[in-house]
């Protein structure tokens, strides 16, 4: 799975899943962070890629050779970035963007440490 964890002023940061990761992930997040799980990263990149090309706006998540996962919104003006952008990475995913976005799987609230669920924006 894919974790999007979106802080204050809607920072975010994506942590991919494997039931041996979630203790360390679990302990990095930050209270009253709102959390989207996802489909995990695919390894077909070209028909990542194909879809992405196929859209008018993308929001591309992918994870590079050092395994960092990075996201970056594109629109059809940024087509011929994709394939080099796509060059390296082991995985990726296209999260949608604008009206393609689709809703995460599930989403939640992380509480504070007290177990309180302190959060004033919608998820």
């Amino acid at each position: 799975m894919l974790l999007q964890e979106v802080h204050a002023g809607n920072s975010a940061r994506r942590h991919r899943l494997r039931a041996a990761d979630v203790p360390g992930v679990r302990a990095r997040l930050t209270p009253r962070a709102v959390l989207h799980v996802r489909p995990d990263l695919s390894t077909d990149l070209p028909d990542v890629l194909a879809a992405a090309l196929a859209g008018k706006y993308a929001e591309l998540v992918w994870q590079d050779g050092g395994s960092r996962i990075v996201a970056a919104r594109f629109d059809e003006r940024e087509h011929g970035l994709l394939p080099g952008v796509l060059a390296g990475a082991r995985a990726a995913s296209l999260v949608g963007y604008g009206p393609d976005a689709a809703d995460p799987l599930l989403s939640a609230v992380l509480p504070d440490a007290d177990g309180v669920v302190r959060v004033r924006r919608p998820f």
